[in-house]
């Protein structure tokens, strides 16, 4: 078992295409635009540049190795200066595989191992057998349980409830059922951000095209009337749409959560599939948020916010998704099954919050957006009367910057009912149930009492103070940096109350 071995040479091809794409824009253009070269010239300057990226991952590849026994992982790199990581198998809290569509004829993963979170994995072996990653995982989860029998004491896992050895001897498991993955990426407003991306694209590529094509494509757009440009409008949203279902369902197709003990294991993916294996006791908190769109299709997205995370694959995600897509009557059995250790049977309760909190939310935000609106109001008229913009002047201007107020503001007091009607806050012995509205999203947080990292207050004085009321900040711990859950115009007692249940013995 302790035998040193490389990657598979396949490595050393997918490292060359990785610095062909990573300098290919650079030299295409340094090739253009040295026109005293001739065109053998800058061939072989091509050729030359991938001669010698093949030699340097050869050369990298050969120095590379690794050798794992039964209490850790080592791995030797550096052609000048050598280096050893030692990675004991107590230590990791993340192994994830990662499978492409061009390494799956071969048999071959990618395996991250992540032991901190500080944003990226510790070490990432490349195209290695699956069979010797599935020994790396079966030995990580031996020398785990170990670890946790001998000092369950002072692990954290001694923290959690008597429940523990039950959880250890029982099993869950969640599957998506593709038809509500099929909706809920047919859900997803992402397609209207790739839409104004490509538009965006194209204002940007409009100097780069050919003039011939530039006045065929002016002309059509001049000549063609307002329904048929909505109708091109409308189908460059279809085709975004249809890149965004592409990708959500190819990112969760086949998802499958399982846990076995205190161990999750998460696969999913179609052209790329992903294995990812974490411990429960990293679980910071449980997040279970609907769109509004998502609302009437009565679906939720659950997600964790983990001790040590990295980011998944090249979105800004730093949540793990737990479960992408649930019915909104099933979410809570589910939940209970697949995490034990929380509880997911709080009811809401929405008097927490002052009498007057919705009319001082409204006032708020009314107040501030006035006060933008006759600022601009002001500098316009300023503008107008000094350098004579008779356009400001004109019915249909001031028409279209009234139905614009008037829509931002429906749109204003449509959020802050949903806010009003969503709050809540709930306490049910270690847990804490908090649940917010923002941008027309509902989440529901779910945290234990010893996962808080602390909790912050403010009034405001004149506004607040006489209506014994307060905002709540929860802070909770986000990979390798912290996340903010604020509650607004809270009575005073409430708050009060969860001082004193996170000072009680935990």
């Amino acid at each position: 078992m302790n035998k040193r071995r490389r990657q598979h040479p396949i490595t050393i091809l997918i490292e060359l295409i990785s610095l062909i794409k990573a300098f290919f824009f650079p030299i295409i253009i340094f090739v253009i635009l040295r026109h005293s070269l001739s065109v053998g010239e800058k061939v072989l300057i091509m050729i030359g540049f991938i001669v010698l990226s093949t030699l340097f991952n050869l050369i990298k590849w050969f120095y590379f190795t690794y050798e794992f026994n039964e209490s850790e992982i080592t791995i030797y790199h550096g052609i000048v200066n050598k280096q050893q990581i030692h990675i004991p198998f107590e230590r990791i809290q993340t192994l994830t595989r990662e499978q492409p569509i061009y390494l799956q004829p071969f048999e071959l993963v990618n395996l991250q191992i992540d032991t901190s979170g500080q944003g990226k994995p510790d070490a990432v072996l490349k195209a290695i057998t699956v069979k010797q990653v599935t020994k790396i995982e079966q030995q990580r989860r031996l020398m785990q349980t170990k670890a946790t029998d001998l000092t369950q004491s002072r692990n954290a896992e001694a923290s959690e409830p008597s429940t523990t050895k039950k959880a250890q001897q029982h099993s869950a498991r969640y599957q998506i059922k593709f038809r509500d993955l099929f909706i809920y990426s047919l859900t997803s407003l992402s397609g209207f951000g790739i839409a104004g991306a490509m538009f965006a694209a194209w204002t940007q590529f409009d100097d780069l095209l050919p003039n011939r094509f530039k006045t065929i494509v002016n002309q059509f757009l001049l000549q063609s009337s307002f329904v048929l440009l909505g109708v091109l409008g409308l189908f460059a949203l279809i085709i975004a749409t249809m890149i965004v279902m592409f990708k959500i369902i190819n990112r969760y197709y086949q998802f499958v959560l399982v846990r076995d003990g205190h161990q999750l294991t998460i696969a999913r993916g179609l052209l790329s599939k992903h294995t990812m294996q974490l411990r429960t006791s990293r679980i910071q908190a449980i997040c279970v948020a609907q769109t509004l769109l998502r609302r009437l299709f009565r679906l939720q997205t659950v997600t964790a916010n983990l001790a040590a995370n990295k980011k998944e694959d090249s979105e800004d995600e730093s949540q793990t998704v737990i479960v992408p897509v649930i019915k909104t009557n099933r979410s809570q059995k589910m939940l209970q099954q697949l995490l034990p250790n929380f509880k997911f049977d709080i009811p809401v309760q929405t008097d927490s919050r002052i009498k007057a909190a919705l009319w001082l939310r409204l006032r708020f935000i009314y107040g501030i957006l006035l006060a933008i609106v006759l600022s601009v109001v002001v500098v316009l008229a300023v503008l107008s009367h000094q350098w004579q913009w008779h356009i400001l002047q004109q019915t249909e201007v001031l028409s279209f910057i009234v139905v614009m107020i008037m829509g931002l503001c429906i749109l204003i007091l449509s959020q802050t009912l949903l806010w009003s009607h969503d709050q809540s806050i709930a306490i049910k012995d270690d847990m804490l149930m908090l649940q917010t509205n923002r941008l027309f999203t509902k989440r529901t947080y779910y945290i234990k009492r010893d996962r808080i990292q602390g909790m912050q207050t403010r009034a405001w004085y004149g506004l607040l103070k006489r209506r014994q009321g307060a905002h709540m900040t929860i802070v909770i711990r986000d990979s390798d940096a912290f996340q903010l859950i604020k509650v607004y115009y809270i009575q005073t007692a409430i708050v009060e109350d969860i001082k004193t249940w996170l000072l009680t013995d935990k």
